[in-house]
């Protein structure tokens, strides 16, 4: 059977960010990387902006800007029938380390990988110089500061490679640079059950009140996903038949949906985005029937996360075949 959407054009670089905490810092327990939600975007933005208080899309620099292509992209004049109304998702992906510890003395060093997707893989330098202008500042409730003191590249083979120095603060890319593409992401071949455990919270648009019914708002909010990502910054555009979503998902069944409700509420960030309300849960469902069409997507969605706030970590789940699982208690 043919997979729903092809995505052999979907690419990203992989790295592991090693910080050294300068004094105490905590992090929300539920998910880590979403402590940096409130800053990294204006953060970002003063490095690079001459006219903090213009309209981004009205400024005369847009087009070469690096906070624009990141926060702000746009739909090219030459293209009709535009398919995103809104909630762009930004060309990153924070993962948070998922140990229990998230309290961190002086001296401590811990860990953030982050996925740079498409054409916003130029813009590593911003990413990290973002990355060590919110260490000055401080991060938690009691801001404590860290350092970068290590900047890893994902090689093909499977290997961290450093690709920075503290001491002069330079990024030094090998030439053999390795892009993922999607295909890098299996782990399950085709199976007949699938079980998605969210392993940080995710909250979805269309999904409220714990009810049974979350594959289908979850597989379209991944699907937006993509296809907007495709779109921005991976110069591809996807064109799948306008029902065919939703022909696909009536083979699948989902027979088990084991969601929570997670006590923390999603801090509103200081994005460019309004302000989200959405409930955040965490859990696992299992699904059966023809899901190899979906298996990419998902596969995928594992690793870009899904929901709300994905980019700083939120909606990031795993991909378990139940069959090869004890059942849980």
């Amino acid at each position: 059977m043919t997979q729903y959407l092809p995505l052999d054009h979907f690419i990203f670089t992989r790295y592991r960010l090693t910080l050294e905490a300068l004094g105490r810092i905590e992090l929300p327990g539920f998910n880590q990387a979403i402590a940096l939600q409130n800053e990294f975007g204006s953060i970002f933005r003063r490095m690079v902006c001459r006219s903090l208080n213009e309209d981004c899309l009205k400024c005369a620099l847009y087009a070469h800007c690096p906070y624009a292509i990141v926060f702000y992209p746009k739909v090219p004049l030459e293209v009709k029938h535009y398919p995103f109304s809104r909630d762009i998702p930004y060309p990153f992906v924070i993962k948070p380390p998922l140990q229990n510890q998230n309290i961190y003395a002086a001296g401590h060093c811990f860990h953030f990988e982050f996925l740079i997707i498409g054409k916003a893989q130029g813009l590593l330098p911003y990413f990290l110089a973002s990355f060590e202008n919110i260490g000055r500042k401080g991060i938690g409730p009691q801001p404590g500061p860290f350092k970068v003191k290590n900047l890893e590249l994902l090689r093909e083979q499977g290997s961290w490679e450093s690709v920075y120095s503290p001491q002069d603060h330079m990024v030094r890319l090998p030439d053999d640079q390795f892009v993922f593409s999607y295909k890098m992401a299996n782990t399950i071949d085709n199976p007949e059950r699938i079980r998605i455990r969210f392993l940080t919270p995710v909250s979805l648009k269309e999904y409220r009140n714990g009810s049974e019914d979350f594959f289908a708002p979850f597989l379209k909010q991944l699907h937006h996903q993509i296809e907007a990502l495709s779109f921005f910054y991976c110069n591809h555009r996807l064109d799948p038949a306008p029902d065919m979503l939703e022909r696909l998902m009536a083979d699948v069944k989902v027979y088990k949906v084991d969601l929570h409700r997670v006590a923390e509420p999603m801090k509103p960030g200081s994005s460019p985005r309004p302000d989200h309300s959405s409930e955040s849960f965490q859990g696992v469902i299992e699904c059966s029937g023809t899901l190899e069409p979906f298996l990419p997507m998902l596969h995928l969605g594992a690793l870009i996360h899904v929901g709300e706030a994905n980019s700083f970590g939120q909606g990031w789940y795993a991909l378990e075949n139940p069959s090869l699982i004890k059942d849980e208690p």
